[in-house]
């Protein structure tokens, strides 16, 4: 298969051929780029050892990191969730800290838990995705 695409517009009674990676139509116009889509949030559901009094996470999502740990919202069930803006649908690092020097990083520095999707829930090592933890949710 070619690694372009072919397009024929009928506009005004002329008919145009247009090559590219990437072509789209919108309202008539001819874009060499791909169209944009809406932001991909992640929900993030942490439920932490018990002797832990709060839960941040520290993440990279597009290639960028969070800019340091940022503070969990206390849920329901021991659980806390954090709303990661935009993921563009992307694979998402992350590692949780109490704040002080408890780390939850999947086992070891560099190896953090990598997700993809609208939620993950992770606890006790596991991580589940596309969920939502199994409590009454406080908003």
């Amino acid at each position: 298969m070619p690694s372009y695409v072919r397009a024929r517009i009928r506009k005004c009674a002329r008919i145009r051929t247009l090559s590219g990676s990437v072509v789209s139509v919108s309202g008539g116009k001819v874009s060499y780029s791909a169209p944009s889509f809406d932001e991909s949030p992640m929900t993030v559901w942490y439920k932490p050892d018990s002797s832990w009094k709060t839960a941040k996470v520290n993440y990279q999502a597009n290639g960028k990191w969070s800019g340091g740990a940022q503070q969990m919202e206390a849920s329901c069930g021991g659980w806390y969730r954090y709303t990661i803006p935009d993921t563009a649908g992307g694979q998402v690092r992350m590692a949780f800290t109490d704040g002080g020097s408890a780390w939850d990083n999947n086992g070891g520095q560099g190896k953090d838990y990598r997700v993809s999707g609208g939620s993950v829930a992770v606890a006790g090592g596991q991580m589940i995705t596309d969920v939502t933890p199994n409590c009454t949710i406080r908003q």
